[in-house]
């Protein structure tokens, strides 16, 4: 009887190390990935959309190249995305790509460029809301809905 009482605990204890094992992979993943959510909700501020704007694609530059084509880009910079999908819904404009992404630089441009932060997507989400949801990735997005929500 002792050799299956044994067996037995050895199993529970094989279980449970395995369990921890793929739990500590699940967190190791989320820490070496901080822009992709588990989330779907939040999956959609991650990739963008089938329609990205010229603006939006200039945002994963650095800033000097964003700020050089600003000249060519201003008519756009409250523009929304029309068509929709679950990376990135209708109505999305390059600021709430920023916020999403959390580049603090390109927000500020885009801010003093004109861009609207009051502007919603096709689910009701504005750029604060977007970078709110985003608040666990790191301590830019506090600032971001800091810098969203300020009276201009």
């Amino acid at each position: 009887m002792s050799g299956q009482f044994q067996n037995k605990r050895q199993r529970e204890r094989q279980k449970q190390q395995k369990k921890a094992d793929k739990e500590a992979r699940k967190q190791e993943r989320r820490a070496s990935s901080p822009d992709e959510a588990p989330e779907t909700l939040e999956a959609d501020a991650a990739a963008p959309g089938p329609e990205l704007l010229p603006l939006m694609s200039s945002l994963d530059e650095s800033v000097a190249a964003l700020q050089s084509r600003l000249p060519e880009l201003r008519s756009q910079i409250n523009r929304q995305t029309e068509k929709g999908s679950a990376a990135m819904p209708a109505g999305r404009t390059a600021l709430m790509y920023a916020a999403s992404k959390g580049n603090m630089a390109a927000i500020q441009v885009l801010l003093d460029e004109g861009a609207d932060p009051a502007l919603k997507d096709s689910l009701g989400e504005t750029a604060a809301s977007l970078a709110r949801k985003r608040l666990r990735y790191g301590p830019q997005f506090a600032m971001i809905v800091k810098m969203l929500e300020e009276p201009q």
